[in-house]
């Protein structure tokens, strides 16, 4: 590990501060050419009411959950996030808007400044945190996370949260960021199986006793246990709903939609295109189990976990690839040959808001799968970088 990134003095004030005024420059302009932040969220996807996934499927599930304790339809979330949400919005629902967007740039804002103090100090440049913070702030992920409302932000911080604490060292408090991330939507605790292949008994038992606190304890108190499990029975039975309607979406960044799209297929193909996709999973899990078996690589294989979802995922929305600058980078600080940086700079351009701005309009970059490319290429640097590793 390098010497400076255990040296606590690496970032001054002064140098965070310039931080924080070099994002808000690259916002400012993104705003003047969109003519405001909110027309640049507008532009991610079709028009809908503000923040619609809140008002449609949070607040109500929220609200109504000592009332009448089941998930609204299109609740695919779990009764802790929830009770989360109840705690937070029921102090005053009149503002529960206002609330929410001072949530979600609460969280943004953790997203901008962590990891990219991170990336910095860890690569001992800090170039690589003016890297991410641009990528980051021009990311259009983000921008659809804040048209439609959702809990992507909080998500992907917490999970790469849990990484930046692993790689320090934090055991407890990794594996509790991990667990919180889990006990809101499921898919962040695929991360787990590289500290399976690692044999990191520690972190996975705290992981397991979190969520159990987290994810039964905590809403069973409240709730009761019977009715806990009756949630989550009924939120499953929502998900399974979505595999259907999901496929005719052109939003969906997920692998085998993506395919049937661009090579103009028939909705029966998905089968088979998702088994393919699980195949290329399981060839890069066999690479995670390789390198982890040397007893290195859980950080890195663990970005690549964040990176296998639109093969796991059948929503795949645009807000899931949230973390995509901080894939990206990571993986530039692992990269030795300045000639492998092609693929994961074209993958951040291929992932902005500029790039979108190419095509008028979110159809064409959304049904096109620019983002699941975008993926695809930082898939391919990671192969590359495990293969001359291993």
């Amino acid at each position: 590990m390098n010497d400076e990134f255990k040296n606590n003095s690496f970032w001054s004030l002064k140098d965070i501060l310039m931080l924080v005024v070099y994002t808000l420059a690259i916002i400012s302009l993104l705003s003047f050419f969109c003519n405001g932040i909110d027309n640049a969220t507008n532009l991610t996807d079709r028009p809908n009411q503000k923040y619609a996934d809140f008002q449609q499927f949070y607040f109500p599930a929220s609200m109504l959950l000592f009332k009448n304790p089941e998930p609204v339809g299109g609740y695919f979330y779990t009764p802790t996030f929830a009770l989360m949400l109840y705690g937070l919005l029921s102090i005053a629902p009149q503002k529960a808007l206002f609330i929410w967007k001072l949530f979600q740039y609460f969280w943004l804002g953790l997203l901008l400044l962590i990891p990219a103090l991170y990336l910095g100090r860890k690569s001992g440049r800090r170039i690589y945190s003016y890297v991410y913070l641009a990528s980051l702030a021009l990311s259009m992920p983000v921008y659809h996370n804040l048209n439609w409302g959702q809990i992507s932000i909080m998500l992907m911080f917490c999970t790469v949260l849990s990484l930046i604490l692993y790689d320090y060292k934090r055991v407890k408090t990794a594996a509790f960021f991990l667990a919180l991330a889990s006990c809101v939507k499921y898919y962040p605790a695929f991360v787990l199986v590289v500290f399976l292949f690692k044999k990191e008994w520690k972190f996975i038992l705290w992981f397991l006793l979190f969520s159990l606190l987290l994810g039964l304890v905590f809403p069973g108190c409240f709730l009761g246990f019977a009715q806990t499990l009756e949630f989550y029975r009924q939120s499953m039975f929502e998900m399974s709903y979505a595999l259907d309607w999901v496929a005719t979406d052109i939003n969906s960044q997920f692998f085998a939609h993506v395919a049937i799209r661009l090579l103009g297929l028939k909705i029966g193909a998905k089968g088979i295109l998702t088994l393919i996709g699980l195949i290329l999973v399981l060839v890069f899990l066999a690479l995670f189990y390789k390198r982890n078996n040397s007893g290195e690589g859980a950080v890195i294989c663990s970005v690549g976990c964040l990176l296998l979802f639109p093969f796991l995922i059948n929503t795949s929305w645009p807000h899931y690839f949230v973390a995509l600058p901080f894939c990206a980078v990571y993986l530039m600080t692992e990269i030795k040959d300045k000639n492998n940086l092609v693929l994961p700079v074209l993958a951040l351009i291929m992932q902005s808001m500029p790039f979108l701005f190419i095509f008028n309009s979110y159809k064409a970059y959304s049904a096109g799968g620019f983002l699941f490319w975008a993926n695809l290429m930082l898939l391919a640097t990671l192969a590359q970088i495990l293969k001359k590793t291993n």
